[in-house]
């Protein structure tokens, strides 16, 4: 169990779970509550973690949570459109191993997102992943993702579920 200490007399009173979990979820997300949040990470809690990958946490820190995170730490931080610009190749390879077991959520977000991927060979490499999914709800996210790399959206325009087809061709044909 965790404690609190309030200054100034120093006394510290004893935090279950639920509390460090709604601490973490409503706390400010600014730069002066940085040294709670921090803290609140040393803890080693997944569902806390999750709570906090959204504070503006520096690039170190972020590839540190993500070192130590698994599939829902990864899932949380894709989420997040700054650490989905900056993924790197490790972080990529990682992400394709977990793809299977990742939510739905998270890969149509990455779908809808994947300009955000700044390195062009992370992006493509994620893009053909995404593409040959089983799902059709992610590759028809990807197929309606205008800003879709024209590569990746020529691999599903020839989809073998027709929504996804069309929606890939429909897509090119507003690009073009």
């Amino acid at each position: 169990m965790a404690s609190l200490r309030i200054l100034p007399d120093g006394a510290e009173h004893p935090v279950n779970y639920m509390l460090l979990k709604e601490l973490a979820e409503h706390l400010p997300r600014e730069k002066a509550y940085q040294g709670i949040a921090e803290d609140l990470l040393k803890l080693g809690i997944p569902s806390i973690t999750v709570e906090l990958v959204d504070f503006p946490f520096g690039e170190n820190q972020l590839e540190a949570l993500w070192e130590t995170g698994g599939i829902a730490i990864h899932s949380a931080l894709i989420l997040t459109r700054s650490f989905q610009g900056r993924l790197t190749d490790s972080q990529a390879g990682d992400l394709m191993r977990e793809l299977d077991k990742a939510p739905l959520s998270v890969l149509e977000h990455m779908a809808e997102n994947i300009e955000d991927i700044q390195d062009v060979e992370v992006q493509q490499s994620v893009g053909r992943k995404l593409a040959a999914h089983p799902d059709p709800a992610v590759r028809l996210a990807l197929a309606q993702n205008w800003r879709a790399p024209v590569p990746i959206l020529n691999i599903v325009k020839d989809d073998s579920d027709a929504d996804v087809a069309a929606a890939a061709a429909q897509t090119l044909e507003k690009n073009a």
